[in-house]
């Protein structure tokens, strides 16, 4: 018996986005789960925001249970599109990856429900 392909999966296209084409259109390419020092990679916040802003994509840093990444970030001031988020490590184990319209938000949660509560 010969599987299914759902409709959605064979709309994704395994390759190297079109940068020039998509910014045309009115839109931009975002890496939407970046890690920084702050958690488990050896990578700067500066060379983050280097890199998003050369490439022309924005980039979501989500730091494990960390906003450092973020914060360092927004007081670059570089133009870069920064995506505010943090992947929240769960007591049951999975990771949940959340992110915020401005870092103001995040921080916002970041103080409310997460730095209390880091074992």
């Amino acid at each position: 018996m010969e599987a299914t392909v759902p409709e959605v999966t064979r709309r994704i296209i395994f390759e190297r986005p079109d940068i020039a084409s998509i910014v045309a259109s009115g839109k931009i390419c975002a890496d939407m789960h970046f890690h920084t020092h702050y958690s488990d990679s050896y990578t700067q916040t500066k060379d983050v925001v280097r890199l998003a802003g050369s490439s022309g994509m924005g980039v979501a840093i989500t730091d494990h249970n960390q906003i450092g990444g973020v914060l360092d970030a927004v007081e670059m001031k570089s133009g870069a599109l920064i995506v505010p988020g943090m992947e929240v490590s769960t007591s049951d184990g999975p990771h949940i990856l959340t992110y915020f319209y401005s870092w103001r938000d995040l921080k916002s949660f970041w103080d409310s429900n997460i730095k209390d509560n880091i074992r």
